[in-house]
């Protein structure tokens, strides 16, 4: 199904059993392409397509966002796949090039990629541009992301580039399968910017003794967390080690500050959030101004015999 202009709505029924191939820059939707206009899901299912395509930027078995606006207010999208070893490709469920997909309820489940090119990834989502919003109600669950390059995995969510802003809803069960040494996210893989305000990123994992960060490996400073935001209970299969989210590098944490209850930053952290955290970051910094005893309380380490303290403003894991 290709729209480019106009109105789409999506009561119930099935897309599915499509395949899109090729080798073009922005290939993909083996289910559904949106070029612009506006897609609306209320039900039904996009399931069981495929998109096999080295064209760069391209993917989206199920969905290919490449302008205007997808809104998710039921169904799922689920069992579509990519294969291809497309730099910047993936997204067996959805792939965003630019516009705006809203999940407000429905689930993105059991879609698989399979990217063996840098920066390729998203069992479930690939954002390479645009926005993608997650609302309470919606689930992204057991999806799979597998390769072997520098900087590819994101089992549930992966990003290149874009906004991901996570309001509420759940991201669970998904696998990274990816074995570079700078590659993982069983959950989400960060690489632009990671809005989180609440939901929970639990229950994922990585599976190789390379990846790291079994609910979220964080490749950027733009990784914003507050409000009542948990990642806990993720895991790296090899060594079933705690492994929740994992900052890269020189890569912290920006708390949120924003209290007009509006907009697309977090609000300040609250009671109920609960972030596991390891980094190999010099001085073990995970939080970077903002930092009180308070605020501390909300993270625990996941490195063995280390613990959560502060240092002036910062937070940090000694």
């Amino acid at each position: 199904m290709f729209l480019n202009g106009g109105t789409f709505t999506m009561a119930g029924g099935e897309i599915s059993d499509n395949t899109a191939a090729g080798s073009s820059n922005s290939d993909g939707g083996g289910g559904v392409y949106v070029a612009s206009g506006t897609f609306t899901m209320n039900g039904g299912e996009i399931r069981g397509n495929l998109v096999s395509s080295t064209g760069f930027a391209s993917g989206g078995g199920g969905v290919y966002l490449n302008g205007g606006t997808f809104t998710m207010a039921g169904g799922k999208i689920s069992e579509n796949s990519t294969n291809g070893d497309a730099s910047y490709g993936g997204g067996g469920g959805v792939h965003l090039n630019g516009g705006t997909f809203t999940m407000n309820v429905g689930e993105i489940s059991g879609n698989t990629t399979n990217n063996n090119s840098t920066n390729g990834g998203g069992g479930g989502v690939n954002i390479y541009s645009g926005t993608f919003n997650m609302n309470a109600g919606a689930v992204i669950s057991g999806n799979t992301a597998s390769g072997n390059n520098a900087a590819n995995g994101g089992g549930g969510v992966y990003l290149s580039g874009g906004t991901f802003n996570m309001y509420g809803g759940e991201i669970t069960g998904n696998t990274s399968n990816s074995n570079s040494a700078t590659g993982g996210g069983g959950g989400v893989f960060n690489g632009a910017t990671f809005n989180m305000h609440g939901g929970e990123i639990s229950g994922n994992k990585v599976t190789t003794a390379n990846g790291r960060g079994g609910g979220v490996y964080n490749n950027t400073v733009n990784l914003r967390l507050g409000g009542t935001a948990n990642i806990t209970g993720n895991t790296r299969e090899s060594d079933s080690s705690n492994n929740n989210l994992f900052l890269h590098g020189a890569n912290y944490i920006v708390l949120g500050t924003n209290t007009s209850g509006t907009g697309v930053l977090p609000p300040p952290p609250q009671a109920g959030m609960n972030v596991h955290v390891t980094t190999i970051t010099t001085g073990g910094v995970i939080v970077q101004l903002g930092g009180s005893s308070t605020i501390a309380s909300y993270f625990t380490s996941d490195d063995p015999g280390k613990t959560v303290k502060t240092a002036g403003e910062n937070i940090l894991i000694e």
